[in-house]
């Protein structure tokens, strides 16, 4: 879960040189910008401002960057109490991420999408892992797909693309991911940590879980539970901010992008 929250962490773990070549599509201002230039905002700008807004469900929060023209860039995520987030995306999202623990040293992770995405002006264009000189695999499977990359193998690291390809030198865009949590060991000693600024995300999940656990033995309700809110309406999101504008409006059924994209689905002919 801790990956899911870091948003400092696309400015490396996935980073590629040829990222640089990313041409100006013109989209680098307020407004969405495409894929690609997205893409760009990671490698420019790592040291995202992380802020954190508390709501029923957990919370939300921004990762912002500086773009190359000096704009604000707004990803933003959600973290659903106690185990499922919904990452940014142009202009919004609603996949989850859901991580079940099976013991303590094992854990699945689904990806799933319980709404179709809704975006009909195609903001963003193609998705960035489309761009012609993505050096990644990006599978988007459906059902459980057999692992290649694996602890057992190395992740199959190429020291060769490592030094002139990409940060990591593996191939699979989630391996990387993966490389990074299990590598940790299955039992990380917290004790040890040493958070920064840009982990204010993970210090407030890390609390909420504490607080929560201290609760329940007290016989108090977790977050998230009661009906105290409709999970149809958490989403996450991406844009490059005016001026004034407030990244906590982005995804919400405030938003008029998502209202947009609603209605539309409301007047789809029913099949």
């Amino acid at each position: 879960m801790d990956g899911d929250l870091d948003t400092a962490h696309i400015s490396n773990l996935h980073q590629f040189d040829s990222i640089d070549d990313v041409p100006d599509d013109g989209t680098d201002k307020p407004g969405y910008p495409s894929g690609y230039m997205s893409m760009r905002f990671w490698r420019h700008d790592p040291r995202a401002v992380i802020e954190v807004d508390d709501t029923w469900h957990g919370f939300r929060y921004a990762g912002i960057r500086t773009t190359p023209n000096g704009y604000r860039h707004a990803r933003i995520t959600a973290y659903i109490f106690p185990s499922s987030t919904i990452i940014a995306q142009i202009p919004f999202s609603t996949r989850q991420i859901f991580v079940v623990p099976v013991d303590d040293y094992t854990t699945y992770r689904y990806n799933f999408t319980t709404q179709p995405p809704q975006n009909p002006r195609g903001l963003g264009g193609p998705l960035f892992f489309t761009y012609e000189k993505y050096p990644f695999t990006m599978m988007q499977p459906n059902g459980v797909v057999p692992r290649v990359h694996t602890r057992e193998n190395d992740y199959n690291i190429d020291r060769v693309a490592q030094k002139g390809t990409s940060y990591s030198g593996i191939v699979d865009f989630r391996s990387q991911d993966a490389m990074a949590t299990e590598t940790a060991g299955p039992i990380f000693d917290r004790t040890r940590e040493h958070l920064g600024s840009t982990d204010v995300a993970l210090i407030r999940m890390h609390r909420l879980l504490l607080r929560a656990a201290k609760g329940l033995a007290r016989g108090e309700q977790p977050p998230a539970l009661g009906g105290g809110g409709d999970f149809r309406s958490i989403r996450g999101a991406e844009k490059i901010l005016a001026d004034g504008e407030d990244w906590r409006l982005l995804g919400t059924d405030a938003d008029p992008i998502v209202a947009e994209a609603l209605l539309a689905r409301k007047e789809q002919p029913v099949r």
